[in-house]
């Protein structure tokens, strides 16, 4: 990495089982709507996170019915590529997904990048409110984990 690429995500406002999650680069956009259901996105996406903290591979999925997204995170080092791919359904065919979005960047900063993103969601939709419109629960636990791991980290 010659230069450095800073990470921004983004979650909107869920709304009748449907959530926006934007990801942002100096290089890149990428805006994609997921649903409640077959996935649990929101609980996949911070145990994936969660395990990138412990230096392990992980994915989340997500769907636009029938279209399916896969978050993949590889760990090499303290360097994590992020790889965001759609498949046209929820069969794993390599052969039929497109690259939606790339990056590349330390560990740190897209754990916190994601983490982020997660508590301002947190602060601007109520726990019952975002099970209301995103018919599923918030999971605070969860978060309060990840939360912790993150207060581990060395700035």
């Amino acid at each position: 990495m010659s230069k450095k690429e800073n990470l921004k995500v983004r979650f909107g406002e869920p709304e009748n089982g449907w959530i926006e999650i934007r990801l942002e680069t100096a290089l890149n956009r990428l805006s994609l709507h997921i649903s409640y259901t077959p996935f649990h996105f929101i609980e996949e996406l911070i145990e994936a996170i969660i395990k990138v903290l412990d230096g392990e591979d992980a994915k989340a999925n997500g769907s636009y019915n029938p279209e399916r997204y896969e978050f993949v995170f590889k760990v090499e080092n303290e360097i994590i590529h992020l790889q965001i791919c759609a498949f046209p359904d929820y069969t794993p065919n390599e052969n039929a997904k497109e690259v939606l979005f790339e990056h590349e960047g330390e560990r740190v900063e897209i754990c916190k990048a994601f983490w982020r993103s997660f508590r301002d969601l947190q602060d601007r939709v109520s726990p019952e409110k975002f099970e209301e419109s995103f018919r599923r629960e918030f999971s605070l636990r969860d978060l309060e984990f990840l939360s912790g791991r993150i207060s581990q980290i060395k700035h």
